[in-house]
């Protein structure tokens, strides 16, 4: 047993180990209970949108997406419980489902999608950069942290609809970094609008990416946007 796995299991005598999705009690060593891992079934999602079905959409700044699931079910349940900083499990777990579908031998690196220093100080951790890193510990990638930052703001994005949210994608920014011909495998948690991705992507092409594809914990399909979102969108039109 290495030292992570008995730090794990003394923690376990204390602070029992629980399902990242529903939170029932499991073994130390698990990341879910049996009923979930059973319920989660990867989702037939378009590898150029990322969507179900494909947005159509001809021109992305991402050139593919890689998604673990549709965000829907248990699966919403996991990333539910990551916002709320109730428990990690669920991103190691995502991590792992999408580093066996990612080629390593393709990216040079991985880049989350940043959070402000407030919203990490609130929730403990950005949940973008933890399915990063399980990603890059599954496939052996570094996880670069210093690409894109995001602006003070104190809008919470799950609150807004599809126009609002292009506008909160332009708190996103590039830093001094150039990333000249490297190619960036963009991380988040959610793919919903797109418009955080989008901007994000467009950013790391501005410093210089060859190429930039997006990984995703989840994916939200058409089928299961809130009335919120119908709503703005119908307005939009």
């Amino acid at each position: 047993m290495n030292r992570q796995a008995v730090k794990a299991w003394l923690l376990d005598l204390f602070y029992p180990n629980r399902c990242g999705c529903c939170g029932a009690f499991i073994p130390w060593n698990g990341l879910l209970c049996p009923d979930c891992a059973a319920s989660l079934m990867p989702a037939s999602l378009c590898s150029h949108c990322g969507k179900m079905p494909c947005t159509g959409e001809d021109k992305l700044p991402y050139s593919r997406v890689y998604a673990a699931y549709a965000y829907k079910d248990r699966a919403r349940d996991g990333i539910l419980s990551l916002k709320r900083g109730n428990n990690l499990n669920f991103a190691v777990h995502l991590g792992r489902v999408l580093g066996e579908r990612i080629p390593a031998a393709a990216y040079d690196c991985i880049v989350p999608v940043p959070m402000s220093e407030r919203r990490i100080r609130e929730r403990g951790y950005n949940q973008a950069e933890r399915i990063g890193a399980a990603i890059g510990a599954s496939i052996g990638l570094p996880v670069r942290k210093d690409c894109l930052i995001q602006r003070q703001s104190d809008i919470r994005q799950h609150d807004l609809g599809a126009r609002e949210r292009r506008e909160h994608a332009k708190l996103y920014e590039a830093s001094g970094h150039k990333l000249e011909g490297m190619r960036i495998l963009l991380c988040d948690d959610v793919l919903t609008t797109g418009s955080t991705a989008q901007r994000c992507a467009e950013l790391l092409r501005q410093m210089g990416a060859a190429d930039v594809a997006l990984a995703v914990g989840c994916s939200v399909v058409r089928e299961c946007l809130t009335e919120h979102d119908r709503s703005n969108q119908a307005k939009e039109k």
